[in-house]
């Protein structure tokens, strides 16, 4: 399924998970007031079974949680979704299907917009304004070369009496390069810094006036594809992506014993290589990637038995090699894949994949199709790493 950024945006659908809220297989949910931790399940899945690339990518955390919550669609050109297991292609955490966030690059004449938008709600805030978003975009270029730039900022005091503010706000830009007829260039870069405040306790009850979560998330990738002949193009990718997340709760007055404030940095860089092959309407890739993942965490509680701390510092590399065939032939469309990881902590796993699809002929809206395939997700870092007095990790763990 391919849902189209403009379209989504004519109907009011600012976030991403807004919009896969429509798409057939799929389930959001989030659980809280704005700026709640917003999950997604695919065909039943878990909320980590399913892979999310921004610009190719990987934004999830290592073990395949993400959170949609700060995900907009301003600067977003398509969403592409891949129902079903897809880890011979992409590797790990694609269990349950896939989707790509892809962000628009301009071409022609520069053209700016903006957009504001507010919101007043009669409770339980009372205020003049409760919600207020703001958005603006350029875009523009010619045929070797096209950008465009995203800033908004969003700004909603929730839905409940006091201390349930949320603020998001996004900057994207995106750029393509030609310098000849066979070379191409593209640059993304995403930054996102977010906070929600929220009052309640452990039971739900609405009592803390100071506690808030926080996430700042940066994500860059950079490409560079030359076609050798009219049938073989190769490419090469480097990626990186970034995310500090954390909660900050500290004592509301000289009464309250009670505090805890907590840091996790996560590092996914990536580098990968691969070439294509093109022989009529049958294309073949074959590529390897080297990837690198890394957390820190960091916690501490302040309780009338004393101070308590925590802290962690892990990282793992994984090696792949992936080869995927895709075609049509007539009213038929192929495709099959296969994928070998080599990972320094849970050692060599393999995946495979292979689709089939037909358009019957009589019938031109109707196609049948069929897939069969295999899925991996790695151990989170807690599972493999836990030392807390309350868990003990394994690094031995094999992959589900």
């Amino acid at each position: 399924t391919v849902l189209q950024g403009e379209t989504l945006r004519a109907e009011g659908l600012l976030t991403v998970a807004d919009a896969l809220r429509h798409v057939p297989g799929l389930d959001v949910a989030r659980n809280g007031s704005f700026g709640s931790t917003t999950s997604l399940f695919v065909r039943g899945g878990e909320s980590d079974h399913t892979l999310v690339l921004v610009d190719g990518v990987q934004v999830n955390q290592a073990g395949g949680s993400f959170d949609f919550v700060s995900l907009t669609t301003d600067d977003v050109e398509r969403i592409e979704i891949v129902r079903g297991p897809a880890s011979a292609l992409y590797g790990s955490d694609a269990m349950a299907g896939v989707v790509h966030v892809v962000t628009r690059t301009g071409n022609g004449p520069a053209r700016v917009r903006a957009r504001v938008e507010t919101a007043h709600y009669s409770e339980p805030q009372d205020e003049a304004l409760d919600g207020v978003r703001w958005s603006a975009d350029v875009a523009g270029g010619s045929d070797r070369f096209g950008y465009s730039a995203s800033l908004s900022r969003e700004r909603q005091e929730g839905i409940l009496a006091f201390n349930n503010r949320f603020l998001n706000t996004v900057a994207s830009g995106s750029a393509r390069f030609a310098p000849d007829d066979l070379t191409r260039v593209a640059l993304t870069l995403r930054v996102t810094d977010r906070k929600s405040h929220y009052p309640t306790d452990g039971s739900g009850r609405v009592v803390d006036r100071n506690s808030f979560g926080f996430g700042d998330e940066t994500l860059g990738r950079l490409s560079v594809a030359r076609r050798v002949t009219d049938a073989l193009e190769l490419q090469a990718a480097l990626s990186v992506n970034e995310t500090d997340t954390g909660t900050d709760d500290a004592p509301d007055d000289p009464a309250d014993t009670d505090g805890y404030q907590s840091l996790d940095h996560f590092r996914r860089a990536a580098g990968e290589l691969r070439a294509s092959l093109s022989v009529g309407r049958v294309v073949l890739t074959v590529g390897g990637e080297l990837e690198e993942e890394r957390q820190r965490s960091f916690s501490e509680a302040t309780t009338s038995f004393g101070p308590f701390h925590g802290r962690s510092d892990s990282e793992r590399q994984n090696v792949a090699t992936f080869a995927h065939l895709t075609g049509e032939q007539g009213v038929l469309a192929f495709n099959a894949g296969a994928r070998l990881e080599d990972n320094e902590r849970f050692g060599t796993s393999a995946t495979w994949q292979g689709g089939l699809s037909a358009g019957l002929p009589g019938s031109p809206g109707t196609r049948l199709r069929a897939s069969v395939g295999t899925g991996i997700k790695e151990p989170t870092f807690y599972e493999n790493f836990a030392a807390d007095g309350f868990s003990v990790g394994n690094p031995g763990l094999d992959p589900e």
